[in-house]
């Protein structure tokens, strides 16, 4: 079977077609072929790029023939020439240029994080710590090379290192241990008494000067707390059998020679007038204040001396001297009599006590003095409710 013949003109014209297309391949070749030798006369002797002469020619297509554009649509270039672009700087080996600081290596150093020497501390090495500690700078011993710390001359390490270097013993004084105990018995309370009273007890004792000082501590607080007067009564029921065990200078009935001591010197002061002095430049007001202090006090002390009477820490035989001198005194020593009756009596107006007949005589010379015109009213008061009181047996009166 014979192939069909075409037409002479057919094919002139199908040569004519593949002639134009090979032009048009052979012209774009040509134009490529002189952009890229102007790309190369635009380089830089210096192997950089000059971006303002790398632009996109004419010979690409524009954004209109999307068709022709393998572009990507977030990308400034068409994609060929950033592959062209990226190719050429990875073959000459282009870096980006660092950045340059503007100081120098001394203004870096400066800048840098405050040293030791900043917070008033001098830099030592390990090796001159190891090898300087302990020495001066003529290689002996310095005095000063153990780790000292600043104390405050008020505080009890100051004392006992000050005492330390003068040679005295660690001891206390009595001054501080007065300090000690009136930061104890200022929290004393029913609650806690158990609590304080062994703080109390474990207080670094060893001479009858500290053990007065604690005493006089005692005192001062049970005359002006009555409402903890019971307390103190305990308080020194336990230090008396604490120190009765011990063999010291303050064993046995060490402590009841310091009560004895101190109950005199509190009985003769209360019993002396107020000094003038403490009422100068006061107001009426401030003058009625004062003397309510020093009336509580007095009458306190002698309640106090009246349950340590009762207690037996102190000698019953005190007993009638007390009453025998306040009953001769005049209205301020009455009325500490009748404050001292109150304690005392309940327990020895008893017929079967050595101290009864005493009591006794006591009380017929009060009933005779509140028949008298000239005492005060006051006074008559207090002796009514005290005999009002024996009536009773001594019984507490009922609400």
């Amino acid at each position: 079977m014979e192939e069909p013949v075409l037409p002479e003109e057919d094919i002139e014209e199908e040569h004519s077609e593949d002639a134009e297309l090979i032009d048009v391949q052979e012209a774009g070749a040509a134009k490529q072929q002189q952009q890229s030798k102007g790309d190369d006369d635009s380089r830089s002797d210096n192997g950089s790029i000059d971006l303002a002469t790398v632009a996109p020619s004419s010979s690409y297509a524009s954004d209109d023939e999307g068709e022709s554009c393998n572009s990507h649509p977030d990308a400034m270039w068409p994609l060929d020439f950033q592959q062209e672009l990226t190719t050429f700087i990875q073959k000459n080996s282009i870096v980006a240029p660092a950045m340059k600081s503007s100081l120098s290596k001394e203004e870096v150093s400066a800048r840098a994080l405050p040293s030791v020497q900043d917070f008033g501390f001098s830099k030592v090495d390990d090796d001159d710590c190891a090898s300087s500690a302990g020495t001066d700078s003529s290689g002996e011993q310095s005095p000063s090379s153990s780790t000292s710390v600043d104390l405050s001359p008020m505080s009890w390490s100051d004392s006992l290192q000050r005492r330390r270097r003068a040679g005295e013993s660690d001891e206390l004084s009595p001054a501080e241990i007065t300090r000690k105990a009136r930061a104890l018995l200022n929290k004393l309370t029913h609650d806690r008494f158990e609590s304080l009273c062994s703080q109390i007890l474990a207080l670094p004792l060893s001479t009858p000067e500290q053990l007065a000082a604690l005493a006089a501590e005692i005192f001062e607080k049970a005359t002006t707390q009555d409402g903890f007067r019971s307390l103190y009564t305990e308080l020194c029921l336990r230090l008396d059998a604490h120190f009765a065990e011990q063999s010291s200078v303050i064993g046995g009935k060490t402590f009841r020679k310091v009560l004895v001591n101190e109950c005199q010197a509190t009985f003769d002061r209360n019993l002396q007038p107020a000094d003038a002095a403490l009422f100068e430049n006061l107001t009426a007001e401030e003058s009625f204040e004062l003397e309510m202090k020093l009336k509580t006090r007095r009458l306190g002390n002698m309640r106090f001396i009246g349950e340590l009477i009762v207690q037996r820490l102190l000698a019953q035989k005190l007993m009638t001297p007390i009453m025998l001198e306040l009953l001769h005194g005049d209205e301020v020593a009455l009325e500490s009599l009748i404050a001292f009756l109150t304690i005392v009596a309940p327990c020895f107006d008893q017929k079967a006590s050595l101290h009864h007949a005493h009591l006794q005589d006591v009380f017929t010379t009060l009933r005779r003095k509140k028949n008298d015109k000239q005492l005060s009213s006051r006074l008559h008061c207090h002796l009514s409710d005290l005999f009002d009181s024996r009536a009773r047996g001594w019984a507490v009166r009922s609400a």
